[in-house]
């Protein structure tokens, strides 16, 4: 007898939910490592947005890298030469091919052109104007190709969007402070909360800058302030003097 339709579907969807509880207690023990459970899937598809910019065997720096997850991340989709993350405080690399340094937050120790792509991710909202056009000059000092800036970005702010600017620079300052609090210095405002026109303004007084492109990366996000902005640099030019 042929069975219907409909308790076919429901028949199928039960054996699953037993299938998968079956898996799930034979799995109880099992002793090795569980990588999946180190990444993002939104962190993800932001580093393969950002792959596409890049080509394999390049240098890439990210300024500001935290735990140096979007180098890792990046690592997935290309093949690097060399990978380097610098913050205020020497984190641990989370791969051993990742080179791991501090710096002051003002002066990239690096040689001119050094690197053929610097990455800033998610810090310079935090920061005074004066400071973060500071560490672009010296990002595009030692970058031959490209600066990117992933950040909290949107064509125009909404009420509702100053609000959230507004809550996250305060409870920013109160973490950072507790922090480091003699390298810490809160902008006061939230100024460099720039919208979309406000990013392509202000890397296109940066030296060198050539064109700069904004791609929102709202519909790979769970929120839509998510927006990354390429400068492309002169072909194969010098940095930029050092800032001062």
């Amino acid at each position: 007898m042929k069975m219907p339709r409909a308790v076919a579907f429901v028949i199928f969807h039960l054996l699953g939910r037993v299938q998968a509880f079956a898996a799930m207690m034979a799995n109880r023990s099992r002793a090795v490592p569980r990588d999946y459970r180190a990444y993002d899937v939104s962190k993800l598809l932001r580093a393969h947005r950002l792959a596409q910019r890049i080509k394999d065997g390049e240098e890439v720096l990210d300024v500001g890298c935290g735990n140096g997850g979007l180098l890792r991340d990046l690592g997935l989709f290309r093949v690097f030469k060399r990978r380097v993350g610098i913050d205020i405080h020497r984190p641990q690399p989370p791969e051993p091919a990742i080179e791991m340094s501090a710096y002051d937050g003002e002066t990239l120790p690096f040689a001119d052109g050094s690197f053929d792509s610097v990455v800033f991710a998610y810090f310079l909202h935090y920061l005074a104007r004066e400071h973060a056009v500071r560490l672009l000059s010296e990002g595009r000092r030692v970058a031959r190709k490209n600066v990117f800036v992933l950040d909290d970005s949107q064509p125009a702010w909404t009420f509702w969007y100053r609000v959230r600017n507004h809550l996250e620079r305060l409870r920013s300052d109160i973490l950072y402070r507790a922090l480091n609090r003699d390298r810490y210095r809160s902008s006061g405002n939230e100024g460099m909360y720039l919208t979309y026109s406000e990013w392509v303004e202000l890397l296109q007084t940066v030296p060198g800058v050539i064109a700069v492109e904004v791609e929102p990366l709202d519909r790979i996000s769970g929120l839509i302030h998510h927006t990354l902005i390429h400068a492309r640099l002169e072909d194969g030019s010098p940095g930029v003097t050092k800032a001062r």
